[in-house]
């Protein structure tokens, strides 16, 4: 995690005489954390993709990754480069991908960003953090 704070305090009252020490020597504790969220990074599903043997493939962002806005509920907008479907192409991912892997799995994009797989033998760009890509598409 980039930013993480944590609080811990301890806080004891005053103690008073009873039956059995009961009221007396008490502690309450509390711990609060706050971070921020962890990036969003893409990865095959366990296939090589790439050759690279590798078989979690890193996929390549082109653009300022700021400008990804991603929710669970939304998704990202996926294309999926289908020859018989000409409105599935689309410009910006050709661009920096070859067809072959566009057509086999597709891209991501959207304005000022684009998210395409590796070309065989090469890794990706982004990180290594492990989150299913296939579950960010936009239905």
């Amino acid at each position: 995690m980039r930013n993480r704070f944590t609080f811990a305090a301890t806080y004891e009252p005053r103690s008073k005489p009873g039956y059995a020490q009961l009221l007396s020597r008490w502690r309450f504790n509390s711990i609060f954390t706050a971070r921020s969220g962890a990036p969003i990074n893409f990865f095959d599903d366990g296939d090589d993709i790439s050759g690279t043997g590798e078989y979690y493939d890193r996929w390549n962002l082109h653009g300022n990754p700021k400008n990804i806005h991603w929710s669970r509920s939304k998704g990202l907008p996926w294309y999926e480069f289908n020859s018989d479907y000409p409105g599935t192409i689309n410009a910006a991912c050709e661009q920096y991908a070859s067809y072959e892997q566009l057509y086999n799995f597709g891209c991501y994009a959207g304005p000022g960003w684009v998210i395409t797989p590796p070309e065989p033998g090469q890794f990706g760009t982004m990180g290594r953090q492990r989150c299913s890509w296939t579950g960010l598409r936009q239905s």
